[in-house]
């Protein structure tokens, strides 16, 4: 028997004929489609944006209009304007096709349903019935039930919601009774099971949600996923504002509550406005403020801002004056400078919220407020804490250290820069000084990352081990590497980290095969070795064990920034470092611009040879010349342990000769490669 999902497919399937499947390939333009939920830029005879399946800060999605497909060149994804629909929007291939003949006005005839092959669609299918049934339920209720009307009906009028606004956004009202929809949906033919796990049903059968006004919670496509209810009592044990559980259906960090509505306007007027309630955005929308959104019960997430950036990459914060609004917009600026938004901050005067703003003025008073309070998330985050530092140094010192550790935050070097600038005069500061603290922390920053990207590609290692482990398949081959590296003898230090085998003060030898390795990266990154892998792929590869054990500040500032950008698809290249925001950076750049020779593969580095104009053996070399010089030091510092050991120490006597055997073969290995002759010590 065929699986559930594809028996449901299959039975759907059969009520659509052909003809019409074809009309709508036919009518589709993959452009159009994605173009309804991705920002695309022309790029030749393509299209690029951000790609809505992986977070991303540069684009590297594109879109062929005249071949009907698209690509992620980061995450692999593609497809036509169907598998668009269904990866994007979690629909089937019938749902996808009736969005785009409802697109292209193209008429679809299909059998009735029965309740067998309702009960026969899969468990998200059935979700999305149970969701859509409870929210005709709560309009029904409020617009023909004498206390929905009362009630519900009479507080939304209340906040001078039109009814045209009210239909809009599908508000409604949720009876007090203890298990009102849960009877509805269950005479109607709907399973409790499903009623509990869409979030609608207490595990003792009551209602979730009671006595509420509801705002339901819809997803970028306009499908109501869930619902929020607001108390129309007060009581200091029943909470104002309540939102169904996380669900199959609902992930909180990846919806945006007015998003359905407001990604037009977003991308129209290249600005979205981030407010913290639902009738505020809903107050917004009335009143000719179109591109609004808010959170649903959750702090600001990357999530969130990947949402908004597929529409546009500028990203204003409406909140309210008091402590809450303030705490909420420093907490949401640096997730929205991480993930790449250009941000502002708009705080209301307090006491006041952006519905009852924007009611009081009118649009046009708004608009001018709007402007007029705008301002950059460094001038927001500065005035705020030296008010709260007052004339205390310790405390204006620990605001200033809070401010440029939001400017670390810019990936853009440039931007970087110009920020710490700015901020330097807010904060009435040396500017060097600010520079300074801002690449220090950049360097934590960029360490931090590098830490979880690890973390993070060992549990996914750990999960696709586990999974084939459990369907008796092989297990995953580990990352490919031409040499074992620091790695091979990692498993003879237990009691000495590797992070302790570095010396901390770089010998000249070495800085000078560090800045070889960088003049690699800075001027031949994207320069093509074979088969498609270019300089920047095989350099940060093959020094993925040894980025750890550069020694120059400088150069391991350069490298660390090369694997971030990396790993966000962004460029690596001369032009990127030359306007960097550190001075010593763009010295650094200079000179290897100009530099000719590389260090002679002699070991007394005391004399020089041209540097190739073959990049792909150039590179090799040089990758092969680091690791040797890296393991030769490591090599002599186990020496050394060895010989202060005391003789008693038997085991650990053993522990370093094979250590010191395992490096000796590793390096007599790199030297044959490498063609070099290495005399034994006498």
């Amino acid at each position: 028997m065929l699986p559930l999902s594809w028996r449901t497919f299959v039975i759907e399937l059969m009520s659509l004929s052909d003809k019409t499947v074809q009309q709508v390939k036919d009518a589709m333009r993959v452009d159009d489609v994605v173009g309804e939920f991705v920002r695309l830029k022309k790029a030749g005879s393509t299209l690029k944006g951000l790609c809505p399946f992986h977070g991303e800060k540069t684009p590297s999605f594109v879109v062929s209009p005249a071949k009907g497909f698209y690509h992620c060149f980061g995450c692999q994804k593609s497809g036509d304007a169907i598998t668009f629909l269904m990866e994007h929007n979690s629909l089937d291939f019938v749902e996808s096709i009736k969005w785009l003949a409802n697109r292209y006005n193209i008429e679809i005839i299909e059998e009735q349903r029965s309740q067998e092959a309702i009960e026969k669609r899969n468990h998200r299918d059935s979700l999305r019935l149970v969701i859509e049934a409870a929210e005709k339920h709560y309009i029904t209720t409020m617009l023909e039930d004498e206390l929905g009307r009362s009630v519900g009906l009479s507080y939304f009028k209340h906040r001078g919601f039109t009814d045209e606004t009210i239909k809009n956004f599908g508000l409604g009202y949720a009876h007090d009774k203890r298990n009102d929809l849960v009877l509805t949906l269950t005479q109607a033919g709907y399973k409790q099971e499903h009623i509990q796990e869409a979030g609608l049903m207490t595990k003792s059968g009551a209602d979730f949600l009671r006595g509420r006004v509801i705002f339901p919670i819809r997803d970028m496509t306009g499908k109501t996923v869930a619902f929020a209810g607001r108390a129309m009592v007060s009581d200091k044990g029943v909470p104002k504002y309540l939102n169904i559980g996380e669900t199959e259906l609902y992930k909180k960090s990846h919806v945006l509550y007015g998003l359905d509505l407001a990604r037009a306007p977003i991308r129209k007027l290249d600005e979205a406005i981030v407010v913290e309630g639902y009738t505020d955005v809903i107050s917004l929308h009335q009143h000719g403020v179109p591109n609004a959104v808010a959170t649903s019960g959750t702090a600001l997430t990357p999530g969130h801002v990947d949402l908004i950036r597929r529409f546009s990459d500028n990203v204003t914060f409406l909140f309210d004056g008091d402590k809450a609004g303030i705490k909420a917009a420093m907490r949401g600026m640096d997730v929205a400078v991480t993930a790449g938004a250009n941000v502002r901050v708009v705080i209301l005067d307090d006491g006041q919220d952006p519905d009852s703003f924007i009611q009081d003025v009118g649009l046009a008073a708004f608009e001018a407020f709007m402007s007029e309070r705008k301002v950059t998330f460094v001038e927001f985050k500065a005035s705020w804490l030296l008010k709260e530092a007052g004339t205390d140094p310790i405390k204006r010192s620990k605001a200033a250290r809070e401010v440029m550790r939001s400017v670390a935050l810019v990936d853009d070097s440039i931007m970087r820069q110009e920020y710490a600038r700015f901020a330097a005069k807010l904060l009435d500061m040396n500017e060097q000084t600010l520079l300074a603290e801002t690449q220090e922390e950049r360097v934590k920053l960029l360490n931090q990352r590098q830490k979880d990207a690890a973390r993070e590609q060992q549990r996914l290692q750990r999960e696709r081990r586990r999974a084939a482990e459990q369907s008796g398949a092989a297990p995953p081959p580990p990352m490919p590497d031409d040499y074992q590296g620091m790695d091979a003898y990692d498993d003879y230090q237990e009691d000495d980290p590797r992070e302790q085998l570095v010396e901390r003060a770089a010998p000249s030898r070495h800085q000078m095969i560090e800045e070889a390795v960088i003049r690699l990266l800075v001027l031949w990154a994207e320069r093509e070795m074979e088969d498609g892998i270019t300089v920047k792929d095989y350099v940060l590869h093959q020094l993925d064990d040894l980025r750890d054990h550069f020694d120059d500040p400088i150069c391991k500032l350069i490298l660390l920034e090369c694997y971030d950008r990396h790993s966000r698809v962004q460029p690596i290249n001369e032009a990127y470092f030359r306007s960097h925001n550190s001075q010593d950076v763009i010295k650094l750049c200079a000179k290897l611009s100009a530099i000719k020779y590389n260090p002679s593969e002699r070991n007394t580095y005391r004399h020089q040879k041209p540097i190739l104009d073959n990049h792909y053996e150039e590179t090799i070399k040089t990758i092969r010349r680091l690791r040797i010089k890296k393991i030769e030091r490591l090599l002599k510092k186990t020496q050394l342990e060895f010989s202060e050991l005391k003789s008693e120490d038997e085991k650990k006597q053993i522990k370093l000769i094979r250590r010191i055997t395992k490096l000796q073969s590793i390096l007599s290995a790199l030297h044959l490669e490498d063609g070099t002759v290495v005399l034994p010590n006498r």
